[in-house]
Order: structure tokens, then sequence, then C-alpha cells
């Protein structure tokens, strides 16, 4: 099925906006519009993002500066409908439709799994990585130590 909506397209040069006829083939899944001077462009939806703001969308062309805005509903709502066939499962878009309540829920968790793997499996760690260091290349540190520090010091002869 074809849709055909009005547009504002924003060519990336300059911030003059222009009104397009954005057509989307659902089928072939692709959106067409004709620019300002003339010249057709045609891209699949998979070289495209877009973002929802204010009942408004958005259309970003990958590799390039120009954008449309649309405020159709039933033009986006079918975009949308196009592109969550594209990523159905994609995390991102989800994550970002949360409430705040959810992501400070999230921020919470990841901070207190990190709080309890420094606690509890750093100090594991360290001493795997201690118990891998040879005794005599423990042996060796200690004798650079006394050599760089220890003979530097003067020691009270009276005791």
């Amino acid at each position: 099925m074809v849709f055909k909506t009005q547009a504002f397209y924003f060519d990336g040069q300059t911030s003059t906006s222009y009104n397009v006829e954005l057509t989307l083939n659902d089928i072939k899944r692709y959106l067409k519009f004709t620019t300002d001077a003339g010249n057709p462009i045609s891209n699949s939806i998979y070289e495209i993002d877009y973002e929802v703001y204010n009942n408004k969308m958005k259309i970003r062309f990958k590799n390039n500066e120009m954008h449309i805005v649309v405020e159709d509903k039933n033009f986006i709502s079918e975009l949308e409908s196009l592109f969550n066939l594209k990523v159905q499962n994609n995390i991102y878009r989800k994550l970002v439709h949360l409430k705040f309540r959810t992501h400070l829920l999230i921020a919470l968790a990841v901070f207190s799994l990190i709080v309890i793997l420094y606690i509890f499996i750093t100090p594991i760690v360290a001493q795997k990585a201690v118990n891998l260091i040879p005794v005599a290349f423990d042996a060796k540190i200690g004798e650079m130590f006394m050599e760089k520090y220890i003979k530097t010091i003067e020691i009270d002869s009276v005791h």
C-alpha cells in the first residue's frame, strides 16, 4: 500500500524548510519525495533513522545531513509499524520509551551489581593474582625495595 503526506524537508545546508509530498510504499519499504530543486530522492527504510517527539517524526537519512519532519499521525504510526517490523527486538528503542522510574531502578540495579562485584569478587581475583606471582620474583622485588629505600635511611646505633 502507498501512503502520502505533506512534510517539511531540510537540506542540511540551510535552516530553510521546504514543503514536500512524502510517499511511503510499505510493500517495497521505501520513502520517496522530490526536493525543492526537483531531484527525486528515494531511500529504503533500512537506510533511515527516526525519532518521534511532540507528535512529530524527524526522519534522518544515514550518511547525510538532510532530514524530514512529518506531522501526520497516521503516516507516523504506519512508518513506526514498518520500523517495528525492521527492529522488533531492538532493546535500545524499548529502553528509550521506558518511564523515568524504570530508568532509575535499572541504574540502581547496575550500581548495586558493581558494588557487590567489587566487594566480593575483587578479593578473590586479587588472591588468585598474588598466587600467580612466583616466590623468586617476590623476593627480587623485596631486594629491590631494600636497596632503594632501606639503605638510604640512617640507623640509630645507640640501640
